[in-house]
């Protein structure tokens, strides 16, 4: 499991993965992380170099932590797992919203069929 992370650093991944999913890059960011997983420690001292860019999701503080966290393989799979589950729910919860337009849809299509049927017949 993931590197001893404290409840505030367990957060801070949880908005990542929130994030990350709530803007449909899921695919992207699981493909990047598993690619370079085994970079992870370079990764977080490139971190330093675009924290101009990225200070656009994290503040500060939140980003010198999340530089932090990565340095370890292990939190990496732990975010990887974090994006997956919320994708995971965010696919639930659009079948259900899809399923639910279709049922939706359908018993409309009746009622216009049923008025139609009734007065041209």
């Amino acid at each position: 499991m993931a590197e001893k992370l404290t409840d505030e650093q367990r957060e801070l991944i949880h908005k990542l993965a929130k994030k990350t999913v709530d803007i449909r890059m899921s695919v992207p960011a699981v493909l990047f992380l598993e690619m370079h997983k085994p970079l992870s420690f370079v990764g977080s001292q490139l971190m330093v170099f675009f924290s101009p860019i990225v200070n656009t999701v994290f503040n500060r503080r939140e980003y010198d932590m999340f530089a932090e966290i990565i340095e370890h393989r292990d939190n990496v799979e732990y975010l990887l797992v974090q994006i997956e589950r919320y994708e995971d729910d965010f696919q639930t919860a659009e079948r259900a919203r899809k399923k639910a337009e279709r049922e939706k849809r359908k018993d409309g299509k009746k009622g216009i069929k049923k008025y139609f049927s009734h007065r041209l017949w």
